[in-house]
């Protein structure tokens, strides 16, 4: 059934990735008139919804046809987007929210989505969750060796935003011998950061990147990742980001912000460290420490990774994903 599955026919339509509100809402009710369009003539008994903007075309044909929604939630929609709307936030949130309690089931990137969120907002019960997390394929970081290196490098790797957790890094590591602090990505605050790192003398900017030709090469020579962000927002204080799995395949320890899921998640993996957001001298004494101590901690995580990296791989998660989407259409 699975190769069936596979070989079923799909068709992708992709949602607005417009940042102004009014302009999105537009561009949304176009999709909206679209994708019923298609699915009236399709009539399909599953509908996967990977965008918010597609759900009223979706609830619709699940009224029409009785098809079983799963909605993909790859982020918190009540993230900083509509936060930032002021006394909008909450009547958008409790919107956001509707549309999603409109599905049948949900796929999401982080087991605290459920647990801290949507258990308290929505109907659905942990056997309608599925928990696919941002991890990496193998087959892309089957090739992955470290090489051997005199410096100790920091390394903040994908799209380049929270400048200010960007800034704070670049002024721990200022004047620390021996230390490296190396930007990879770019995003909204990659011209900032550039910018800002021509005021350091151990910062290395390296711009874009290809990720399956190069992610491997530039894991391969850092020794410590950087994952220390704003804590204000709640999908900030809920999500575990990619980095986060991408650091545990290459057995390299990670850095990441106080009083967040992140922070207990890797304390449970026991396979990095926590600071405070902001916070320069924290973070300064943290390399130091490890400098100091001859990177032993660092080789006691490294090899704590070692022995649990296999289970943060894509492809080994993939098989039970669509036994449970199979689950679905046998009901």
């Amino acid at each position: 059934m699975i190769e069936e599955f596979e070989s079923a026919n799909c068709l992708k339509l992709d949602a607005s990735d417009e940042r102004n509100l009014v302009k999105r809402l537009l561009e949304s009710r176009k999709l909206l008139q679209r994708s019923f369009r298609i699915l009236n003539e399709s009539r399909p008994e599953l509908i996967y919804v990977a965008g918010i903007e597609c759900m009223p075309a979706a609830r619709k044909m699940k009224r029409v046809f009785g098809s079983h929604i799963v909605l993909e939630i790859a982020d918190l929609p009540a993230n900083s987007y509509i936060e930032r709307f002021g006394f909008l936030s909450k009547p958008l949130e409790a919107l956001v929210n509707r549309q999603v309690s409109g599905a049948d089931s949900i796929v999401i990137t982080s087991p605290y989505y459920y647990s801290d969120y949507y258990k308290h907002r929505t109907r659905f019960k942990e056997e309608e969750v599925f928990l696919f997390e941002n991890v990496p394929e193998q087959s892309v970081f089957s090739g992955f060796k470290k090489k051997p290196h005199d410096i100790f490098r920091v390394a903040f790797i994908g799209g380049v935003r929270y400048f200010d957790s960007i800034r704070t890094l670049f002024e721990a590591g200022k004047g620390v011998d021996g230390l490296e602090v190396l930007i990879a990505g770019k995003g909204p605050d990659y011209e900032r950061v550039l910018e800002l790192s021509k005021t350091y003398s151990n910062a290395k900017i390296t711009g874009e990147y290809n990720y399956k030709k190069e992610i491997v090469n530039l894991y391969s020579e850092v020794d410590l990742v950087y994952a220390v962000y704003n804590t204000k927002g709640i999908n900030e204080r809920l999500a575990l980001p990619n980095k986060l799995y991408e650091a545990i395949v290459c057995g390299i320890p990670i850095v990441v912000s106080k009083g967040t899921c992140l922070e207990k998640y890797v304390k449970e993996l026991g396979v990095g460290f926590s600071v405070s957001d902001g916070d320069v001298d924290e973070l300064r004494t943290l390399f130091l420490d490890i400098i100091g101590a001859g990177n032993c901690q660092l080789r006691r995580i490294s090899k704590k990774e070692s022995e649990i990296k296999d289970g943060f791989f894509y492809e080994n998660i993939e098989q039970k994903f669509l036994e449970w989407i199979l689950r679905k259409l046998e009901r």
